[in-house]
């Protein structure tokens, strides 16, 4: 065979197979980033895979955003890929908009600028970051908008430190006449009036050394922190957690040095296994976060279900008051194809009542695809208005045999699971759903082609069937349903059986402060233990499925519910706490005819008073104690005490008597009921007043557990 056949054959074979990787990447269509949600203001086209195979791959990097005082908008992104300059001299553009991000301008390519964060301050324009990837720490200056820029040529002009250094965008603060950005997970600091173009100006602090044994063994490293600052909480340096919805918050002692306590400082934070963005608003005192959680849907995703770190396809809203209890505001964008389409790396700023937003963004619009999420070819721009107000728009829907849930967003529907599975209610499978119904309170009615009408909480939680539905229309779909009461967290258990996952609760609401109540219920699973492995403070607990509910673990629950009174309720079924309980607060315990609650751990009530609300009586099995407070018992609803030798006494007993006839002698009232007689015996017994001439006699309160109302000696 001839040296030209060979080089003919070849070809013809390269052709085939460079056709054949070329057509299924390629819908064979101009890109268009028209075609992607919000603005595109940067366009990197996707790479064919053959770019890819020959490393020439390049994509949008590091979104940042800022506010002028003219309100004109300045954003940037980098362009990073093996086939970039970013380990020589990063590339970063930058764009304005005078339309509030309507339409956008480019106005400077800057080269030598890489990981970037644009930035106003004292009149001028900034941007920060590094000359390229693990290159020098790098600042620029405009004075006319973003058009022309300095050049960070040595020590006095720009040019902070040389070495080996790297970062991610974020929004710089000013906290107590400084200056504040962070650099990955240290800080940079500087004196407001300071010429920030000057080495000399800054200070950058020291890290803080990680360890792989925090939380719980599972913790690799972190990176790419966010500063934020507030009056009470100083100024922090938030990084994501690799591969673990978590942050931790790293609190600046001085511009030299961070600080953290890995016993209090773990936050959990949906989404945070990939870098977020982060502001303080002063207006509602809260901090914001903008994040990729990762929905239920995809958690076991045969690519990334191991890796959740590379879902990035639905993009949350959060806000805290106090960085450690964050809730999920509303869901802004979604896209069912996790694989190829993203919105990742947000960097925003508070206008007015309203976030400005960018977004590192994968999507197709025609051409090639990007092969990964994690491989934007788009800056994009978004609005959220109205943040302090958001709240998701839900709604529901009938699909054949069972309701399902939906997220509305500024692009897909996002699918949040069933409402109402094919599950018994009042005796009876859900059987052929056909219309549905909210009312005014925000409970929705589901009525079955049969004629039965079923009644549930907004979470999905069945209440009881109705002979009538609400005055509202029936439809087959409901639009924007309204969302539970705040501080209601209702269990879904729908990712493991971990309490501490906020993804096993409603919209991630994890009950975990003083003003919330877990509420179980038919929305979630607890064929098996709820685990608790932390110490939880939350206001009350309520049961109401007839499946068995036990919370059990390492972990520990405290009733506080600040100034009002904590609930434990018991609606229906029986249910066991296998845990520490500990009262903060006064506590009204009440189950319900026929429902039963065992606490098989200890019960303490810290000096606080539990009231026993009836008709049935809690089975208190572990070890009991008091520590001063008061047990206050209805006559009828007695003190259940399983192991009396395991009961320190060392309280208070209080009997209740229900208004109803006169007390007459040889009344006997139940306020104690236990295996074997007391030795212990109350500091105090508290009784209700009887009529002149009556009495009440206790002597067999400890062998027997009654009480007895008698004819007054004399």
């Amino acid at each position: 065979m001839t040296v030209k056949r060979i080089t003919l054959i070849t070809f013809i074979a390269v052709s085939i197979l460079v056709l054949a990787l070329m057509l299924p990447h390629c819908t064979c269509e101009t890109p268009d980033p028209a075609r992607a949600p919000g603005v595109a203001l940067g366009h990197q086209p996707a790479p064919s895979l053959l770019e890819l195979a020959l490393g020439r791959d390049q994509y949008v990097g590091s979104p940042s955003i800022t506010l002028l005082p003219d309100g004109a908008y300045i954003a940037s992104h980098d362009v990073f890929g093996r086939g970039s300059s970013q380990d020589t001299s990063g590339i970063t553009k930058i764009y304005r908009s005078t339309d509030r991000g309507n339409h956008w301008t480019q106005t400077a390519v800057l080269d030598g600028q890489f990981w970037s964060t644009v930035f106003a301050h004292n009149g001028a324009l900034f941007v920060f970051g590094y000359a390229h990837r693990s290159g020098n720490i790098v600042i620029r200056k405009s004075l006319d908008g973003g058009f022309t820029w300095t050049t960070p040529d040595n020590d006095t002009t720009g040019l902070l430190r040389t070495g080996t250094f790297g970062g991610t965008s974020n929004c710089p603060v000013i906290h107590e006449g400084r200056l504040w950005i962070a650099q990955s997970t240290r800080l940079m600091s500087a004196p407001v009036n300071a010429d920030l173009l000057r080495a000399d100006s800054w200070t950058l602090s020291k890290g803080v050394s990680q360890d792989t044994h925090w939380l719980d063994g599972n913790f690799t490293f972190w990176s790419e922190g966010q500063v934020a600052a507030s009056p009470k909480e100083g100024v922090v340096v938030l990084p994501k957690i690799n591969q673990l919805p978590y942050t931790a918050i790293l609190r600046a002692e001085s511009p030299a040095g961070l600080s953290f306590n890995p016993e209090l400082d773990f936050a959990a934070l949906p989404g945070a296994e990939k870098k977020f963005g982060a502001v303080y608003d002063p207006v509602s005192e809260r901090f914001y976060i903008c994040s990729n959680p990762v929905l239920p849907t995809h958690k076991d995703d045969w690519r990334y279900g191991s890796r959740p770190a590379m879902i990035r396809n639905a993009a949350a809203l959060l806000s805290s008051a106090d960085l450690h209890h964050w809730r999920v505001e509303q869901f802004f964008l979604y896209s069912p194809d996790m694989h190829h389409e993203a919105f990742q790396y947000f960097n925003f700023v508070i206008d007015g009542d309203d976030l400005a937003v960018v977004s590192r963004t994968a999507f197709k619009i025609g051409g090639h695809k990007p092969p990964r999420g994690h491989d934007s070819n788009l800056m994009t721009f978004h609005r959220i208005l109205n943040f302090r107000e958001a709240a998701p728009l839900h709604e529901l829907k009938i699909d054949g045999s069972q309701v399902v849930r939906h997220e509305q967003t500024q692009h897909e529907r996002m699918p949040l699971g069933v409402f109402a599975p094919e599950s018994p209610y009042d005796g009876k499978p859900l059987d052929r759903p056909a219309a549905l119904a909210q009312d005014d309170a925000g409970d929705v009615y589901i009525r079955e082609k049969g004629g039965r009408t079923l009644k549930f909480d907004a979470a999905g939680n069945f209440l009881e069937a109705v002979t009538h539905g609400p005055a509202a229309p029936f439809s087959e779909s409901l639009f924007n349903v309204r969302q539970p009461a705040r501080g209601s967290c209702s269990w879904t258990g729908v990712v493991s059986r971990a309490w501490d996952e906020p993804a096993n609760w409603y919209y991630w609401g994890r009950p975990d402060t003083p003003g919330e109540t877990a509420l179980f219920g038919s929305a979630g699973d607890v064929q098996e233990p709820v685990t608790i492995e932390r110490i939880y403070q939350v206001k009350g607990l309520r049961f109401q499925t007839l499946s068995g509910v036990s919370v059990a673990g390492h972990g520990s629950l405290i009733i506080n519910a600040g100034d009002s009174e904590g609930v434990i309720d018991v609606v229906r079924g029986g249910h066991a706490l296998q845990l520490p309980l500990l009262l903060f607060s006064t506590t009204r315990l009440r189950i319900a005819s026929g429902a039963g609650l065992v606490v098989e751990a200890s019960l303490d009530l810290g000096g606080q008073t539990l009231i026993l609300d009836g008709p049935e009586s809690p089975a208190i099995d572990g070890p009991f104690k008091m520590g001063g407070g008061t047990v206050a018992a209805t006559a009828g609803c007695p003190v259940r005490l399983g192991t009396p030798s395991r009961a320190t006494l060392d309280g208070t007993l209080e009997v209740l008597v229900s208004e109803g006839r006169p007390a007459i002698p040889g009344d006997r009232y139940q306020v104690l009921e236990f295996p074997q007689p007391l030795t212990n015996r109350f500091r105090t017994v508290k009784l209700p007043d009887l009529p002149a001439g009556l009495e009440w006699d206790t002597a067999m309160l400890y062998a027997q557990g009654t009480i007895t109302v008698r004819q007054a000696a004399g």
